[in-house]
């Protein structure tokens, strides 16, 4: 499914999202976890008399310039088609139905959503909550890619302007988004 744009208005876009989904006969939202363009919501509704909760992806983007006063859109993907977004927290993922009572046992569905849960479980494990501080050297699990063709694993920890940098070995500043959530090993400490 494609993207779905709308004017925001004043209204949050929790409220928006909410909104969305209770639209649907039935359908109540029963937690919501937003972060950077991404929202898991944990949904309740009945299926053969009997209630379940199931996850719905949103990603959303705002634009407050737009020309033709669609300010607000957003794109929603369920947990069977295998979303690229894998970072749903615990609190929503503790919530769900099994994905056997959601979509039958030994399902396409059924794999596709366990991998998405496992896969979101893997993501909490592995995300880094240590603090490093300025100075320490680090070395990622896979090396990084970047658009000026530099790819390398091991960087310096630095901050220009309140921004975290990292030092390649070849001497430029890089800017490594999430940096926390995949696999890394601190080589050195200042």
């Amino acid at each position: 499914m494609g993207w779905i744009y709308m004017p925001k208005g004043q209204r949050t876009v929790r409220e928006i999202l909410t909104a969305e989904i209770e639209k649907n006969d039935g359908h109540q939202v029963v937690d919501i976890w937003m972060k950077a363009g991404t929202a898991y919501a944990a949904v309740q509704r009945l299926k053969d008399g009997r209630p379940v909760i199931y996850p719905i992806i949103f990603l959303y983007r705002l634009q407050p310039k737009d020309r033709h006063g669609l300010t607000f859109g957003y794109k929603d993907i369920d947990e069977e088609m295998g979303p690229v977004a894998r970072h749903c927290p615990a609190r929503i993922l503790d919530r769900l139905t099994a994905v056997e009572d959601l979509y039958g046992a030994g399902t396409d569905s059924a794999r596709r959503a366990q991998k998405w849960r496992d896969d979101c479980r893997a993501n909490m494990e592995a995300r880094f909550n240590g603090r490093l501080r300025v100075g320490t050297v680090v070395e990622f699990e896979k090396p990084r890619r970047f658009a000026d063709g530099y790819e390398g694993r091991r960087f310096r920890l630095g901050r220009v302007d309140e921004r975290t940098v990292w030092r390649a070995e070849n001497g430029r500043l890089y800017c490594i988004p999430n940096w926390r959530t995949v696999p890394l090993r601190v080589i050195e400490t200042p």
